[in-house]
């Protein structure tokens, strides 16, 4: 069962394929907030579309979150880094990078960018 969201699906027939891709990426940068992130420290942004008629069927969509953080608390010994978001939440995450936290120093901005994207695309069974 699809829902209407779903269309062209006549165009799906046995023996095709659906592709699905899905990819999550972090991005930590250890820099000051540009004049905009500075104005607005939490934002968010989504994009969605699909393939035109005369195409292969297919979608996709992606959403990209960016929040600037403050560097509140280091336990370099552990590998902790605490930060405190635009909201005065505070959140305590492992380091990976030994090189990395000994850069920091509290009150360091890191401004974090978290993207998910998927597609999803038909593959005939001729291209199979």
């Amino acid at each position: 069962v699809a829902g209407p969201e779903v269309q062209r699906l006549n165009e799906v027939k046995v023996g095709d394929s659906v592709k699905v891709e899905y990819v999550v990426s972090l991005l930590a940068e250890l820099r000051p907030p540009t004049a905009e992130e500075a104005a607005t420290p939490y934002s968010s942004a989504a994009i969605a579309g699909r393939s035109t008629p005369g195409n292969t069927p297919g979608a996709g969509a992606a959403q990209a979150t960016t929040v600037v953080t403050t560097v509140v608390g280091i336990d370099q010994p552990n590998m902790y880094v605490s930060l405190k978001g635009p909201l005065g939440d505070v959140t305590t995450v492992k380091a990976r990078n030994p090189d990395n936290i000994k850069k920091l120093h509290v009150g360091d901005t890191i401004v974090i960018t978290y993207t998910e994207a998927v597609a999803v695309s038909l593959v005939k069974a001729s291209q199979n």
